[in-house]
């Protein structure tokens, strides 16, 4: 997963904020960042070009971010 890059990871998926640091995905109850202080390739716009991390959350994990 951390080696693919997040937009390509992203496609398909019913994301939420997809092109922020810290996307969604609602249902599946993943969420991504990408925040680093590390130096790593990133896109024009600043944002890495893959994940610094995931999280996975019970199924109403994100249910309040979309009220």
């Amino acid at each position: 997963m951390f080696r693919t890059p997040a937009d390509e990871l992203l496609k398909g998926l019913q994301a939420h904020d997809a092109d922020g640091e810290e996307p969604f995905v609602p249902g599946l109850s993943l969420g991504f960042t990408r925040r680093t202080s590390q130096e790593v390739p990133r896109r024009p716009d600043g944002l890495p070009l893959g994940f610094t991390s995931v999280l996975v959350g019970g199924a109403d994990y994100y249910g309040h971010r979309l009220r």
